[in-house]
């Protein structure tokens, strides 16, 4: 057990809370990238295997926008320090390798992006330059960074307590550089080094309640960010995870670590997991769902799935602990969901195990159940199991509850087909199981003349793109 650490990705996607009239954006915030530029013997190796991303490549390739900090520096002196990280040898091939898997913009806050003066700064930026990835954190330089991705402005600001950026609590400066991204940005990020001293009591090892002091602090500076502007917060820099806030519908996450260090560095912290976190946000920059997906770090494999939930069980109880009156809800299967939407949240899962409880049965014309049914017939049979009372006819189905455009479907919601490509007279029903909102994709499940309940995809299914007419939600509005 001596190779085996654990690092946790909590993936906040979209979850069947999010449908809306608002659209919805993607955003992932990682901690400290640490290069270990300061130890060349601490640097990550790894024999054969692709380190620390493979398993969440998808969810950074998939965001609208994705964020980190780099704890380190890719040029100096001791720029061939590099070649055991990462698998790639030199500070050009790091940085295409991080733009590769998509990140966007990086924080070079942490203490050791100075490991080479200067010079390594300014090197390390036009790097990332080069590789499009933006940057933010140094005073006078890139003290934050605006850029856009698939139609959204993304405003990105990095405080610490390093003599090279602006520090995080520094009120007058923090406000000046919020005020000029809230002038032109859709959705404002800031990520933290909290490696300052008044901070200690946060991450004080042995117990599961962050520090009074430390918390109080931590708070409080978290809420002026968000005051004067910020959508999203997260700490970084110190070893360990921490609990998250709702706080004026916007999602603050009190630590979320080192992303990949060392395997010695993991030895001597008390937790040994990292998040990597992606959020949903509406349009405005509101919190929206999330899920928490656990990963083990294996020395001889990287990353694979985690398996019992550890860090789903971790912040949950800390969340509970030092927010009890918490806006947030966090499950035993780690979706993460605003208290409001909970009722929602369990009338679509009885929806969907009603539904798929009847996969197989036959399809017969006129028939309403329980074991055949036409398309009308089985979602009226599925939503009468949950209380809702539906009209007869697909036709009339399509007259209840409120329209949802295919952006914005949940599950649950019912989607309308007409009965040939020509017409646009409504001829088929059935209900929304899953949704891709970023490939623009669901699953849904009717009765099919041909091979009764089943579950198909929609993109994939040219039949019924053709003959696609809208959808309707019947519940949560």
């Amino acid at each position: 057990m001596k190779f085996l650490r654990y690092i946790i990705c909590i993936i906040f996607s979209a979850s069947v809370l999010c449908g809306s009239s608002k659209e919805r954006i993607r955003v992932v915030c990682a901690g400290d990238i640490d290069l270990s530029t300061f130890n060349a013997k601490d640097a990550l190796r790894y024999s054969g295997v692709d380190p620390f991303f493979t398993i969440v490549q998808n969810s950074i390739k998939h965001a609208d926008a994705s964020f980190a900090s780099l704890d380190g520096t890719l040029s100096g002196k001791v720029h061939e320090q590099l070649k055991h990280s990462l698998r790639v040898y030199g500070g050009s091939d790091v940085s295409s390798f991080l733009s590769d898997l998509g990140f966007s913009a990086f924080g070079l806050s942490g203490r050791h992006v100075r490991d080479n003066g200067m010079d390594g700064i300014k090197g390390t930026l036009d790097l990332l330059s080069k590789n499009n990835i933006s940057c933010a954190g140094v005073r006078n330089i890139c003290e934050y960074t605006v850029f856009s991705r698939n139609g959204v402005v993304f405003g990105f600001a990095s405080f610490g307590s390093s003599r090279h950026t602006l520090s995080m609590t520094d009120s007058v400066k923090v406000r000046r550089v919020l005020k000029n991204l809230r002038s032109s940005c859709d959705v404002i990020v800031v990520g933290v080094s909290a490696d300052d001293p008044q901070f200690g009591g946060l991450y004080a090892r042995g117990g599961s309640k962050m520090g009074h002091e430390g918390r109080e602090a931590l708070k409080k500076t978290a809420h002026f960010y968000v005051d004067h502007g910020a959508d999203v917060v997260y700490f970084h820099g110190a070893d360990l995870p921490q609990t998250m806030e709702l706080y004026k519908s916007r999602i603050i996450m009190y630590g979320i670590g080192n992303y990949c260090a060392p395997f010695r560095y993991f030895e001597d912290a008390h937790y040994d997991y990292s998040p990597l976190v992606e959020v949903e946000l509406y349009d405005d920059g509101s919190f929206c769902s999330g899920k928490i997906l656990g990963v083990e770090h294996v020395a001889s494999k990287g990353l694979v799935i985690e398996r019992y939930r550890k860090m789903v069980d971790g912040i949950r109880r800390m969340t509970q602990i030092d927010f009890p009156d918490s806006k947030l809800i966090i499950d035993e299967n780690g979706d993460v969901v605003l208290k409001e939407n909970v009722r929602m949240l369990e009338l679509a899962r009885k929806l969907v195990d009603v539904a798929e409880s009847r996969l197989g049965a036959r399809y017969r014309a006129g028939a309403s159940g329980p074991n055949s049914f036409d398309c009308s017939g089985f979602t009226s049979y599925v939503f009468s199991k949950v209380g809702i009372s539906l009209k007869r006819s697909s036709r009339d189905q399509f007259t209840q509850g409120k329209s949802v455009d295919r952006r914005n479907l949940k599950v649950g919601d019912l989607v309308f087909f007409s009965g040939s490509a020509a017409s646009s007279r409504i001829g088929h029903v059935g209900m929304v199981v899953s949704v891709d909102s970023k490939n623009k994709d669901f699953r849904f499940i009717h009765a099919s003349p041909k091979g009764g309940i089943r579950v198909d995809d929609f993109v994939g299914q040219p039949y019924y793109v053709r003959r696609y007419k809208g959808a309707r939600r019947v519940f949560g509005e």
